[in-house]
């Protein structure tokens, strides 16, 4: 699955998750990709992480 800004927009992402995606991904990524950055970035609760 690859989600874009246009699907952040459309899902009413706040402004801090909107932000870090258009920087790490500008073009969009796959679901797989972004979940790997947000963990390794500790964003375990964006990520669905209970750790």
């Amino acid at each position: 699955m690859i989600i874009t800004r246009a699907d952040l927009r459309e899902w009413r992402i706040g402004a801090v998750m909107y932000r870090w995606f258009l920087r790490h991904f500008p073009r969009g990524g796959s679901y797989a990709d972004i979940h790997h950055a947000l963990i390794e970035e500790g964003y375990t609760d964006w990520a669905g992480e209970s750790g």
